[in-house]
């Protein structure tokens, strides 16, 4: 197996006015680099690492981060980034795409950055590259 990206869930699209909604929820495995674009308009990306390595790009600036087995990836609606997975190591993760009016006032709230990085082992942000 190479790559092997399984959408678990697609949603109806957004009528207007849902403060937060699943788009789609998938599971995606690859024994090689796996590369995919996450667009402004994509919404909300929400991942869990199972096993493996993964790196964020931001298309903006440039700044680089690490998503390891164990950690949690959110990026805001509106950042473009590219994400990639270690091209030697398996990896397994699961990934939600949300919508909705509700996801701004969530990462306002939570002081939450466009790009987030969090491990289940230490409640701190992990910073950029």
């Amino acid at each position: 197996m190479e790559n092997s990206s399984q959408i678990l869930y697609t949603g109806q699209p957004l009528r207007g006015g849902e403060l937060l909604t699943i788009h789609r929820a998938g599971r995606t495995e690859s024994d090689a680099m796996h590369r995919e674009y996450h667009g402004p308009g994509d919404g909300y990306r929400i991942e869990y690492m199972l096993q493996g390595t993964g790196y964020v790009r931001t298309e903006e600036d440039g700044r680089m981060f690490q998503v390891s087995k164990g950690q949690l990836l959110c990026i805001r609606q509106g950042t473009a980034a590219t994400l990639w997975t270690d091209r030697e190591k398996h990896s397994i993760r699961i990934w939600f795409r949300l919508e909705g009016t509700g996801g701004d006032a969530l990462f306002s709230l939570f002081r939450i950055p466009d790009v987030y990085t969090a491990s289940s082992r230490t409640a701190g942000v992990h910073g950029a590259l």
